[in-house]
Parts: C-alpha cells; structure tokens; sequence
C-alpha cells in the first residue's frame, strides 16, 4: 500500500517526537534512581529533541499547505491533497498521476 507525500514529510517529526518524549521518559527513571547527572542530560536531550521536531512539524505542514492542491480522486471521489506529479489517495489507497492535459488519473500499478 502506498503512501501519500503529504503523509512522507510528516514521518521524520512525528519519529522525532516519539523519540523525545522517550528521552524524558528516560530522564524520569533516571531521576527516581537518584542518577541525577544522567537525568540532566536526558532531560535536556529529549527537550532539545522535542522542540527540534516540533519545528520540522511546522515546517513541514507549512510546506504541505503551501505546494499541496485539492484535487477529487477519480476512483472514489473524495477531495484529497496531492502533491507533486505522483502521489497516491489518502482514502483509497490507488496510485495517481498527473496527465499531460493536467487532469489527475489512476495510475497503472505494477505488481512484482
């Protein structure tokens, strides 16, 4: 199943909030085992990380409003952001492509 490149871009900040959120995680057990050092570097990592990808965040939803159009899919007809001269449905799943007429069709998918 593919994904669309709206949802490509997003991938990489939302992996670094996780991972953010795991280094406080970290930095509380550190903190409940009297390891207070190792918390402040935990802490201050997973701060660092956290706000990193919060601004990729935005970013990257500033760049999917900015260069994103609306289209309807012509397999289920749903109104759907595409972006780029490939791109898939965020609903159905299908493959589209970007005629040279500029009209959005289903691509051909090949199997392997």
């Amino acid at each position: 199943m593919g994904q669309a490149n709206v949802n490509k871009i997003r991938n990489l900040p939302m992996a670094g909030m996780i991972l953010g959120f795991c280094f406080i995680v970290g930095m509380y057990f550190a903190v409940r085992g009297e390891l207070h050092l190792l918390a402040t570097i935990l802490g201050s990592i997973g701060a660092l990380v956290l706000i990193a990808a919060v601004a990729g965040y935005f970013i990257a939803g500033a760049i999917s409003m900015r260069s994103a159009v609306f289209i309807c899919c012509p397999a289920c007809h749903a109104q759907i952001r595409v972006m780029g001269s490939k791109d898939f449905c965020l609903r159905c799943h299908i493959p589209l492509r970007l005629n040279e007429d500029g009209r959005w069709e289903a691509a051909a998918t090949t199997t392997k």
